[in-house]
Protein backbone atom coordinates (compact mmCIF):
# COMPACT_ATOMS: atom_id res chain seq x y z
CA UNK A 1 0.00 0.00 0.00
CA UNK A 2 1.19 3.31 -1.00
CA UNK A 3 1.44 5.66 1.96
CA UNK A 4 -1.25 8.34 0.52
CA UNK A 5 -2.67 10.13 3.22
CA UNK A 6 0.90 11.21 4.86
CA UNK A 7 2.00 12.62 1.01
CA UNK A 8 -1.23 14.93 1.16
CA UNK A 9 -0.61 16.02 4.94
CA UNK A 10 2.86 17.38 3.50
CA UNK A 11 5.56 14.33 4.26
CA UNK A 12 7.96 14.28 1.39
CA UNK A 13 6.84 10.82 -0.87
CA UNK A 14 10.53 9.54 -0.79
CA UNK A 15 10.59 9.47 3.31
CA UNK A 16 6.53 8.52 3.76
CA UNK A 17 7.39 5.24 1.02
CA UNK A 18 10.35 4.81 3.14
CA UNK A 19 8.40 5.11 6.49
CA UNK A 20 5.92 2.27 4.88
CA UNK A 21 8.59 0.23 4.55
CA UNK A 22 7.36 0.08 0.48
CA UNK A 23 10.81 0.02 -1.35
CA UNK A 24 12.12 3.38 -3.04
CA UNK A 25 12.89 3.12 -6.83
CA UNK A 26 16.18 2.08 -7.49
CA UNK A 27 17.36 5.42 -9.32
CA UNK A 28 16.47 7.25 -5.71
CA UNK A 29 19.70 5.54 -4.12
CA UNK A 30 22.13 7.71 -2.65
CA UNK A 31 24.91 7.46 -5.08
CA UNK A 32 22.16 7.95 -8.30
CA UNK A 33 20.72 11.42 -9.40
CA UNK A 34 17.00 12.21 -8.97
CA UNK A 35 14.80 10.85 -11.56
CA UNK A 36 17.55 8.17 -12.26
CA UNK A 37 18.75 9.67 -15.56
CA UNK A 38 15.72 8.00 -16.49
CA UNK A 39 15.53 10.42 -20.16
CA UNK A 40 19.07 9.43 -21.20
CA UNK A 41 17.55 7.72 -24.03
CA UNK A 42 15.99 10.69 -25.53
CA UNK A 43 19.77 12.18 -26.86
CA UNK A 44 19.42 8.95 -29.48
CA UNK A 45 15.61 9.38 -30.28
CA UNK A 46 14.21 11.91 -32.81
CA UNK A 47 11.14 13.19 -30.65
CA UNK A 48 9.59 16.38 -30.89
CA UNK A 49 10.24 17.97 -26.78
CA UNK A 50 7.65 20.41 -26.15
CA UNK A 51 4.76 19.03 -27.28
CA UNK A 52 2.93 15.48 -25.93
CA UNK A 53 4.09 12.48 -24.30
CA UNK A 54 2.40 9.55 -22.39
CA UNK A 55 4.09 7.55 -20.06
CA UNK A 56 2.90 4.03 -19.25
CA UNK A 57 6.37 2.42 -17.62
CA UNK A 58 5.54 2.31 -13.74
CA UNK A 59 3.56 2.84 -10.89
CA UNK A 60 6.23 5.60 -8.81
CA UNK A 61 5.61 7.83 -11.82
CA UNK A 62 9.87 8.09 -12.14
CA UNK A 63 9.89 7.63 -15.62
CA UNK A 64 6.84 10.61 -15.61
CA UNK A 65 9.54 13.16 -13.70
CA UNK A 66 12.53 12.42 -15.84
CA UNK A 67 9.85 12.98 -19.07
CA UNK A 68 8.00 16.23 -17.88
CA UNK A 69 11.19 18.78 -18.14
CA UNK A 70 11.19 18.11 -21.48
CA UNK A 71 7.65 18.19 -23.11
CA UNK A 72 4.75 21.00 -22.58
CA UNK A 73 2.47 17.94 -20.99
CA UNK A 74 2.46 14.24 -19.76
CA UNK A 75 -0.02 11.69 -19.14
CA UNK A 76 1.14 9.23 -16.78
CA UNK A 77 -1.26 6.47 -17.33
CA UNK A 78 -1.76 3.57 -15.39
CA UNK A 79 -4.54 0.59 -14.16
CA UNK A 80 -3.93 1.24 -10.57
CA UNK A 81 -5.90 4.05 -9.08
CA UNK A 82 -3.73 4.05 -6.19
CA UNK A 83 -0.62 4.71 -8.16
CA UNK A 84 -2.71 7.78 -10.29
CA UNK A 85 -3.48 9.49 -6.48
CA UNK A 86 0.62 8.62 -5.38
CA UNK A 87 1.91 10.25 -8.72
CA UNK A 88 -0.34 13.18 -8.58
CA UNK A 89 0.92 13.99 -4.90
CA UNK A 90 4.23 13.30 -5.85
CA UNK A 91 4.11 15.49 -8.43
CA UNK A 92 2.93 18.50 -6.42
CA UNK A 93 5.46 17.95 -3.83
CA UNK A 94 8.22 18.47 -7.09
CA UNK A 95 6.51 21.25 -9.28
CA UNK A 96 5.20 18.96 -12.15
CA UNK A 97 2.45 21.10 -13.03
CA UNK A 98 2.45 19.67 -16.39
CA UNK A 99 1.78 16.19 -15.32
CA UNK A 100 -1.66 14.32 -15.53
CA UNK A 101 -2.33 10.93 -14.06
CA UNK A 102 -5.25 9.16 -15.53
CA UNK A 103 -6.42 5.35 -14.58
CA UNK A 104 -7.20 3.02 -18.24
CA UNK A 105 -6.10 0.07 -19.66
CA UNK A 106 -3.45 0.12 -21.95
CA UNK A 107 -5.10 -1.95 -24.46
CA UNK A 108 -7.70 0.90 -24.94
CA UNK A 109 -6.68 4.16 -24.53
CA UNK A 110 -8.97 6.80 -23.97
CA UNK A 111 -7.22 9.61 -26.73
CA UNK A 112 -7.83 10.97 -30.02
CA UNK A 113 -5.94 9.32 -32.58
CA UNK A 114 -2.44 10.99 -33.00
CA UNK A 115 -2.53 12.67 -30.07
CA UNK A 116 1.18 12.31 -28.51
CA UNK A 117 4.68 12.98 -30.06
CA UNK A 118 5.86 10.42 -27.88
CA UNK A 119 4.96 7.25 -25.79
CA UNK A 120 6.83 4.86 -23.44
CA UNK A 121 5.80 2.11 -22.20
CA UNK A 122 7.17 -1.53 -20.73
CA UNK A 123 6.58 -4.06 -22.78
CA UNK A 124 3.11 -5.93 -22.68
CA UNK A 125 3.13 -8.26 -19.95
CA UNK A 126 1.45 -11.20 -21.99
CA UNK A 127 1.26 -12.47 -25.77
CA UNK A 128 -1.83 -12.16 -26.08
CA UNK A 129 -1.42 -8.43 -25.34
CA UNK A 130 0.46 -7.61 -27.34
CA UNK A 131 -1.75 -7.54 -30.62
CA UNK A 132 -4.40 -4.71 -28.91
CA UNK A 133 -1.37 -2.86 -27.15
CA UNK A 134 0.46 -1.97 -29.98
CA UNK A 135 -2.16 -1.08 -32.05
CA UNK A 136 -3.11 1.22 -29.54
CA UNK A 137 0.17 2.89 -29.47
CA UNK A 138 0.09 3.07 -33.49
CA UNK A 139 -3.40 4.66 -33.06
CA UNK A 140 -2.06 7.78 -30.26
CA UNK A 141 1.38 8.47 -31.62
CA UNK A 142 0.85 11.17 -34.34
CA UNK A 143 3.01 10.10 -37.80
CA UNK A 144 6.82 10.18 -37.43
CA UNK A 145 6.27 9.77 -33.68
CA UNK A 146 8.54 7.57 -30.98
CA UNK A 147 7.36 4.96 -28.85
CA UNK A 148 10.31 3.65 -26.67
CA UNK A 149 9.49 0.14 -24.85
CA UNK A 150 11.52 -0.48 -21.38
CA UNK A 151 12.16 -3.87 -20.79
CA UNK A 152 11.20 -4.36 -16.84
CA UNK A 153 12.11 -8.43 -16.38
CA UNK A 154 8.71 -10.75 -14.09
CA UNK A 155 9.49 -13.58 -13.06
CA UNK A 156 6.04 -14.14 -12.69
CA UNK A 157 5.03 -14.20 -16.43
CA UNK A 158 5.75 -17.18 -19.33
CA UNK A 159 8.53 -18.67 -19.49
CA UNK A 160 9.62 -17.85 -15.86
CA UNK A 161 11.61 -21.01 -15.45
CA UNK A 162 14.22 -19.60 -17.89
CA UNK A 163 17.37 -17.82 -17.03
CA UNK A 164 16.78 -14.12 -16.78
CA UNK A 165 18.92 -13.23 -19.61
CA UNK A 166 16.75 -15.99 -21.61
CA UNK A 167 13.69 -14.54 -20.69
CA UNK A 168 14.72 -11.18 -21.79
CA UNK A 169 15.46 -11.78 -25.21
CA UNK A 170 12.35 -13.58 -25.60
CA UNK A 171 10.53 -10.59 -24.34
CA UNK A 172 12.78 -8.52 -26.98
CA UNK A 173 11.98 -10.89 -29.75
CA UNK A 174 8.28 -10.86 -29.27
CA UNK A 175 7.89 -6.69 -28.94
CA UNK A 176 9.94 -6.00 -31.89
CA UNK A 177 8.08 -8.65 -34.19
CA UNK A 178 4.78 -7.47 -33.43
CA UNK A 179 6.29 -3.15 -33.51
CA UNK A 180 7.10 -4.36 -37.35
CA UNK A 181 4.03 -6.25 -37.70
CA UNK A 182 2.10 -2.66 -37.10
CA UNK A 183 3.69 -1.14 -39.40
CA UNK A 184 6.60 0.92 -36.83
CA UNK A 185 9.93 1.56 -38.91
CA UNK A 186 13.45 2.32 -37.43
CA UNK A 187 12.84 -0.66 -35.22
CA UNK A 188 15.96 -0.59 -32.77
CA UNK A 189 17.51 -2.20 -29.75
CA UNK A 190 19.99 -1.10 -27.13
CA UNK A 191 21.01 -3.19 -24.26
CA UNK A 192 20.60 -1.02 -21.03
CA UNK A 193 23.42 -1.01 -18.28
CA UNK A 194 22.97 -1.91 -15.31
CA UNK A 195 19.30 -1.44 -15.99
CA UNK A 196 16.46 0.38 -17.02
CA UNK A 197 15.58 2.59 -14.12
CA UNK A 198 19.10 3.37 -13.75
CA UNK A 199 20.12 3.68 -17.54
CA UNK A 200 23.99 4.77 -17.28
CA UNK A 201 25.08 2.59 -20.31
CA UNK A 202 22.85 2.77 -23.71
CA UNK A 203 24.93 0.47 -25.82
CA UNK A 204 23.43 -0.59 -29.79
CA UNK A 205 22.53 -4.57 -29.81
CA UNK A 206 25.81 -5.01 -32.08
CA UNK A 207 29.03 -7.10 -31.09
CA UNK A 208 31.15 -4.45 -31.86
CA UNK A 209 29.25 -2.04 -29.12
CA UNK A 210 29.31 -4.31 -26.68
CA UNK A 211 33.03 -5.48 -27.27
CA UNK A 212 33.65 -1.44 -27.01
CA UNK A 213 32.32 -0.65 -23.88
CA UNK A 214 33.47 -3.59 -21.94
CA UNK A 215 36.94 -2.87 -23.35
CA UNK A 216 36.43 0.49 -21.98
CA UNK A 217 34.92 -1.18 -18.87
CA UNK A 218 37.90 -3.71 -18.67
CA UNK A 219 39.77 -2.80 -14.53
CA UNK A 220 42.03 -6.32 -15.36
CA UNK A 221 40.07 -8.31 -12.86
CA UNK A 222 39.41 -12.10 -14.04
CA UNK A 223 35.82 -11.27 -14.45
CA UNK A 224 36.07 -8.22 -16.62
CA UNK A 225 38.28 -10.42 -18.91
CA UNK A 226 35.52 -13.21 -19.08
CA UNK A 227 32.80 -10.36 -20.08
CA UNK A 228 35.12 -9.32 -22.67
CA UNK A 229 35.28 -12.80 -23.72
CA UNK A 230 31.71 -13.12 -23.67
CA UNK A 231 31.42 -10.28 -25.61
CA UNK A 232 34.00 -11.32 -28.66
CA UNK A 233 31.87 -14.44 -28.75
CA UNK A 234 28.79 -12.90 -29.69
CA UNK A 235 27.12 -13.97 -27.04
CA UNK A 236 26.91 -10.28 -24.96
CA UNK A 237 23.28 -10.10 -24.70
CA UNK A 238 23.82 -12.10 -21.63
CA UNK A 239 25.67 -9.62 -19.91
CA UNK A 240 22.86 -6.51 -20.02
CA UNK A 241 19.40 -8.76 -19.24
CA UNK A 242 17.75 -5.15 -19.59
CA UNK A 243 16.66 -3.46 -22.78
CA UNK A 244 15.21 -0.49 -25.00
CA UNK A 245 13.29 -0.19 -28.26
CA UNK A 246 13.24 3.03 -30.19
CA UNK A 247 10.40 2.78 -32.69
CA UNK A 248 8.29 5.45 -34.78
CA UNK A 249 5.34 5.58 -36.15
CA UNK A 250 5.04 5.12 -40.28
CA UNK A 251 2.86 6.67 -42.46
CA UNK A 252 -1.01 4.76 -42.26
Amino acid sequence: MLPLSEIRAGVPWRLALSRAGHPLPASCSAEWPPAGGRGNWLWLARVRTGKWALDLCDDLGDQTAALAPHFGRIVFGTASPEAAHFVRARMAQDGGQNVVAVVFDSCHQPFRSRTFDCVTSVGPRRPPQHRSTFGEFKRVLQQGACLCILHRDDPGLPHAGLPRSLRAQLAYAASAFFLKAHGFRAVRGYHVSPCCSRPAFLIPRARGSACAIEYLRDDGTLRARLRRAVARLGLHAALYPSWMILAYRNAP
